[in-house]
This record gives C-alpha cells, structure tokens and sequence, in this order.
C-alpha cells in the first residue's frame, strides 16, 4: 500500500505542476498595461465630459442624476482621496507619495504575476487609479499661470456618502480592498488560505509515510505487499511451492537410509 501512495503522492504532484497556469512575462504585461491604461482612459474621460464638458468646470455647479441620492457636484479636491487633509503642504505631500508610491504599486503588481488574479487586477486598479490623480495634481491649472496646482477633479456625489470622488478614487478604493482580499485569502501563499494549509497538511502526511532510509526500496516493497493483497491465489500458490520443497527433501533422505541399511544386511 505504501508504493501505491508513493506513486499516488508523485502523480498528484504532477497533475498540479501541470494546471498551474502563469502567464508568459510578455502577455502578463501586455495584459495590466492594457487594464491601467484604461483606468487612466476612463478617469480623465469622465473628467473631461462630467466636470469640464457639463458642469463647466465650475465649483459648487450640480446636476442631478438619481435625484438627490446621485448626482454630479463639482469641486475640486485640495487633499487626498475623498477630500481628506486640504492645505497646500498637504498637496505637495500627496504628490511625492504619488510619485514614490507608484513604483512600489508596479513591483506589487508584478510580484503577484505567480500569484492570484484577484491581487493582479487589485494592483493594476491601485496603480491606474493613482496615475490618474497624479495626472491631475500635476497638470490641472486652478490659477492663471500656475503649473502645480495640486488639486484633483471630483465630481461623484452620494447624499448617503458625504465625501466628493471621482472614478480614479473608486478605482483606488476598489483596488485596495482585491489586493486585501488576495494578501489574506486569495493568493496561493496567502496569511488564511485554506488551500496552502491543506495543501502543507498533504506534503507533511506524504513525508511520514515515506521517510524510511531507502524511499525507492521501500516503495518497491510496498507495490509487492500491494500485489499481494490484490492476488491472495498468487500468494497461497506460491507458499505451496515453498511447503513442497521440505517434503521432497525428506524422501529422498529417507530413501537414501533405505539404501544403507540393506547394504548393512547384505554384509
């Protein structure tokens, strides 16, 4: 039994080498350049049509779309995402974390290359979202003449949610929460994966049942004693032929005393 298991505990490591599945470094980043540029694509798209287009780019003008529930509020954001801390120190702040933070989200999103998709599509929001308000701190002009302005369009107002955002933040909020989801559940070295823990259970049950000295041996005898089991008829057949072989050399020593004792009559 134990050289089934072995052969069992082989096949299945196999079987999970070959479905799993990671994408070639060149299609990996074709793909989430792919998903990023449409995060900024749609951010400065609905910014441009919403906050310039329809609200003429006009702090305080709104319309509404769901009644009062949803509608578009323009304002322009001093601060982080959600309008937290508003001042101009706060502004330059933001900015080089934006520029700092960037490169690390990039590393993030290619380290989970091997990972889940859950943390690869969280990562990508998280960059896309951020390049997105970056694009804005940097180039939308506020004051005549003035190059940095640090401020971000938003537009996206819920009576049941009193911060102003826009799409680049729900990017950044949607993104944060895969990439949680991927860190703690999803991912296959993730901090609570039922998956990773059964699948260490499994790989310490493989090495106590097959860590004697000589593992081949020992499997090749567990494949013998397995036959065994499958054919008894083989088995009683052959201790029949080991039974035979200590009757057969007891006639022929007694037919050799035979012999003697007429030699010692006829003398």
């Amino acid at each position: 039994m134990r050289g089934k298991f072995c052969r069992q505990a082989k096949d299945g490591k196999k079987m999970k080498h070959k479905k799993s599945k990671t994408l070639t470094k060149g299609v990996f980043v074709a793909v989430y350049l792919a998903v990023i540029a449409v995060c900024i694509a749609l951010d400065q798209l609905t910014k441009q049509l919403i906050f310039e287009n329809l609200l003429h780019a006009t702090p305080g003008e709104s319309v509404n779309v769901l009644g009062k529930f949803l509608r578009f509020y323009a304002v322009y954001n001093e601060g982080a995402s959600f309008g937290m801390g508003k001042s101009d120190a706060a502004n330059i702040v933001f900015f080089i974390i934006t520029v700092l933070g960037t490169p690390v989200f990039c590393f993030m999103l290619w380290r989970s290359r091997t990972r889940s998709v859950c943390g690869q599509v969280g990562f990508a929001f998280i960059v896309g979202g951020t390049i997105g308000n970056a694009i804005d701190r940097a180039f939308v002009q506020t004051d005549a003449g003035k190059f940095f302005s640090g401020k971000v369009r938003d537009f996206i107002s819920f009576s049941i949610f009193p911060p102003i955002f826009n799409i680049a933040d729900s990017f950044l909020v949607i993104g944060t929460l895969l990439a949680v989801v991927a860190i703690l559940f999803a991912d296959s070295d993730a901090l609570f994966a039922p998956s990773a823990r059964k699948a260490q259970e499994d790989a310490q049950g493989e090495n106590q049942s097959c860590r004697l000295p000589q593992t081949e041996d020992n499997c090749a005898d567990g494949e013998q004693s397995s036959n065994a089991a499958e054919n008894p008829s083989a088995t009683e057949a052959q201790g029949d032929v080991v039974a035979e072989e200590p009757t057969t050399e007891k006639s022929e020593n007694a037919t050799d005393n035979g012999k003697k004792g007429e030699k010692d009559e006829n003398r």
